[in-house]
């Protein structure tokens, strides 16, 4: 989030950065949540995709057959977790509400 020197320097004396700075850092944090749900959501697609092709039916599926692809795919480590896998990340989010 782009912070300007003047917003740091009245964050520094305690004094908020008003509105408008509040509603360009709430865009900032939305474009960028965006961005990171669409790479994200390309890239489930891509890992489904090796184990259903393109208009696969999935109903088809056992529930069982479907738990698998999805443990596999829970369980493989992801380069934009720093190499951990989503499970653990889940794991360590729930762990940090108890």
């Amino acid at each position: 989030v782009a912070v300007c020197r003047t917003d740091r320097a009245r964050a520094s004396r305690g004094e908020g950065g008003g509105p408008d700075t509040e509603r360009r850092r709430e865009g900032s944090d939305q474009g960028a949540a965006e961005h990171v749900s669409v790479v994200l959501d390309t890239n489930v697609v891509v890992s489904l995709r090796q184990y259903f092709p393109d208009g696969t039916d999935l109903s088809v599926y056992s529930q069982r057959e479907l738990n698998r692809v999805a443990h596999q795919l829970n369980t493989r480590p992801r380069k934009t977790l720093d190499y951990r896998t989503p499970a653990a990340m889940l794991a360590e989010g729930v762990a940090l509400t108890d």
